[in-house]
């Protein structure tokens, strides 16, 4: 009940620009966005920031799991302090603007099915939501392309990776997903909103590659 109030006061109020306060139907203006830093050129394995198209140094000495990353931004303090409104704080209005970026990000032809990457049940129960799923359900509605997140199930409640160093996390999400059934499309597209070291996403995409394999893509929100 709470997340559904959340979400109503979150539609009807904000209408206004979190950075620049100027009227807006999106909770960061056009112009705003524009003046958000974002590397317009990234390695098109994992997504970081590069000088090149080719594979970075470190997907050429080992590679990720998935096939492909985007980004729509880099992880600055704006961007930072975005995304933990949206995760931690109900700042449910972030989303749209949040799925409008991604969905001008990614090519869609690439991609057959759409899935978030899964909370544990604990997790999910104590936030209310899943806040790469909402993103996910948007994408959804702006290119009928299905949502199969609940083809993959959570079954460890790890630690926040932001909680961790690199060495914890690389180890934390190990084993911390079940796959349910086998998913019936062959590109797949993961939704998250912040990458780091990628362990995360490496492990559900270890899982989703148990019963066929996958053409698979992630879309982060920001990279780290």
């Amino acid at each position: 009940m709470k997340a559904i109030i959340t979400r109503l006061i979150n539609s009807v109020f904000v209408q206004h620009c979190f950075l620049c306060k100027t009227k807006s139907t999106l909770i960061i203006c056009t112009e705003c966005k524009h003046q958000l830093k974002s590397h317009a050129t990234r390695c098109p394995r994992c997504a970081r920031p590069s000088t090149s198209n080719m594979a970075c140094i470190s997907c050429q000495a080992e590679p990720p799991v998935f096939d492909k990353a985007y980004a729509c931004f880099d992880y600055n303090d704006v961007i930072k302090y975005s995304i933990q409104q949206f995760k931690y704080h109900e700042a449910l209005y972030f989303a749209p603007f949040f799925a409008a970026c991604l969905h001008e990000t990614i090519n869609w032809n690439e991609v057959d099915a759409i899935l978030a990457v899964p909370l544990h049940r604990k997790r999910l129960v104590s936030r209310g939501y899943n806040q790469s799923q909402e993103l996910a359900k948007r994408l959804r509605r702006q290119t009928s392309k299905p949502v199969v997140s609940h083809y993959v199930k959570r079954i460890k409640n790890t630690a926040p990776q932001h909680t961790l160093n690199k060495t914890a996390r690389a180890k934390n999400p190990k084993g911390a997903f079940k796959l349910i059934k086998p998913i019936p499309y062959t590109k797949l597209l993961i939704i998250d909103d912040v990458m780091t070291t990628a362990s995360t996403l490496n492990a559900l995409c270890k899982a989703l590659q148990q019963a066929r394999s996958h053409h698979i893509i992630v879309a982060c929100v920001a990279r780290a």
